[in-house]
């Protein structure tokens, strides 16, 4: 009898439930009913609260606000019980009894309010008051701040008081912080530089956020090189040291061990030496010898490196020409563009060789039919990279433009739509044909929601004249 009276007694409540939820249906898009809080409460780790908010936009902002500070009520934490009680096999029938965790709620509000960035300024206080918790929410918070207003006082002073406290847990937040944001706090390199000792490692968040400062922070180069020692370390330093420019050329010697197809961080190792140039010349044996390697990825940066040393450039664009025409499915070795927004991409041989072509600009200007060739791909990034390269080339709007509205209206692949409106940036006048693209794209996620707006800033507030190398 009183099995019965509990199973009477759940499924009133699931009844009771499943009518409060699905009588509000209808308040937002893709919600499993009801309206934005209450979907989100109990949507769980599997929410796709990014596409959400970027299809509301900032009509959405003061639900986020309340929901930062959100703790569950009595009857939603009977909620919980009840469905915790519930067989396996039935839970999945009751899930809308379920309430989420308060703190993974929080996380997730945290990382939507970082994406809609600007757009998310009047929550920043609010964002700030959750960014002293020295756990994962507080660093969702100092990333969320960071990508909101990132030259806010209040921001700035946060992310420097944690730098410099003696608690290396918070140095580790702020400096994660830092990377996931992409941004270089002011004041904050002398407190990087003094985390880099000689005795213990210093840890990948602090190597990739001395990154951001680029040339400024050559000054860890001789800090950081002994380290590349260290297989953990390898390839963040690398990463970093390319964006150091020049000022690598301090640890050539600990670089050329890493010029080899035995190293696990051969393209990074290469990478590198590109972008050292001449300098970089004492590693040419050692980079010619890796130019017949079979492996593309290799192959196509050996090629690079050698011609930005200083020998045979002309041959070095023939090379990644080549790659981009034959465009060889090979994953087996990464490679990610160091541009902002799309540094996480992984790119293929043919799209690296494509973005490297770019990158030269008119010094590439032989390998415009293979670019032009590619253009009519199946590989929806290899086309809009290669518009965006023949864009750095020759400036041939009659081919560039079409190919990136094709990247940007007919595919669903939003990496793709990343590259094509970071191409679309770089424009200039030409970019104010792309406005419904623009405006489309930001209902899509919140990735491509900024970018979006990023693009409108640089185009609306005029760009430099784009400097070829």
């Amino acid at each position: 009898m009183i099995r019965t009276l509990f199973l009477v007694l759940v499924g009133a409540v699931a009844l009771a439930v499943v009518g409060l939820v699905v009588g509000g249906r209808g308040h937002g898009p893709d919600y499993s009913g009801g309206s934005f809080p209450t979907w989100l409460k109990r949507a769980g780790p599997e929410a796709r609260v990014d596409e959400a908010v970027a299809m509301e936009g900032v009509a959405v902002l003061p639900d986020l606000m309340e929901l930062l500070d959100w703790q569950p009520s009595t009857s939603e934490r009977a909620s919980r019980r009840i469905y915790e009680a519930l067989p396996e096999s039935w839970q999945s029938s009751f899930c809308l009894l379920n309430v989420s965790d308060p703190d993974l709620v929080r996380r997730q509000v945290l990382r939507a309010l970082g994406g809609l960035g600007s757009e998310a300024s009047p929550a920043l206080a609010s964002v700030l008051a959750w960014a002293g918790t020295p756990d994962e929410t507080g660093q969702e918070a100092l990333t969320a701040a960071l990508k909101i207003s990132p030259l806010a006082p209040a921001v700035t002073s946060q992310v420097l008081t944690y730098l410099l406290d003696a608690d290396p847990t918070r140095k580790e937040i702020a400096a994660r912080a830092m990377v996931a944001a992409d941004v270089p706090v002011e004041g904050g390199l002398p407190a990087l530089l003094e985390a880099v000792g000689t005795s213990d490692p210093p840890s990948v968040a602090v190597v990739l956020a001395l990154g951001l400062y680029g040339r400024e922070a050559g000054r860890a180069v001789p800090r950081l090189a002994p380290w590349l020692r260290d297989p953990n370390l390898k390839q963040p330093i690398l990463l970093t040291f390319r964006r150091m420019g020049s000022s690598a050329g301090l640890a050539l010697t600990e670089i050329r061990p890493e010029i080899s197809a035995q190293s696990p961080v051969v393209v990074e190792a290469l990478d590198v030496a590109a972008r050292l140039g001449p300098a970089a010349a004492p590693l040419r044996p050692q980079i010619q010898s890796l130019e017949a390697n079979p492996a593309p990825m290799i192959r196509l940066h050996a090629a690079l490196a050698r011609g930005q040393t200083g020998q045979d450039l002309p041959g070095a664009v023939k090379a990644l020409a080549r790659e981009v025409q034959f465009q060889i499915p090979d994953y087996s070795l990464p490679y990610f563009p160091d541009h902002p927004g799309l540094r996480h991409i992984r790119l293929s041989p043919a799209q690296a060789a494509a973005w490297l072509l770019g990158e030269l600009g008119r010094r590439a200007e032989a390998a415009t039919p293979e670019l032009a060739s590619a253009l009519r791909s199946e590989d929806p990034r290899l086309v809009a990279l290669s518009a965006w390269a023949l864009w750095r080339i020759n400036q041939d709007a009659e081919l560039v433009v079409p190919a990136l509205r094709r990247s940007l209206r007919y595919t669903l692949d939003p990496v793709t739509q990343l590259i094509a409106l970071e191409a679309v940036a770089e424009l200039g006048s030409i970019g104010g044909l792309f406005d419904d693209e623009l405006e489309g794209l930001q209902r899509l996620g919140l990735p491509l929601r900024q970018a979006a707006q990023r693009t409108r800033e640089r185009l609306g507030g005029g760009l430099p004249e784009l400097e070829l190398k």
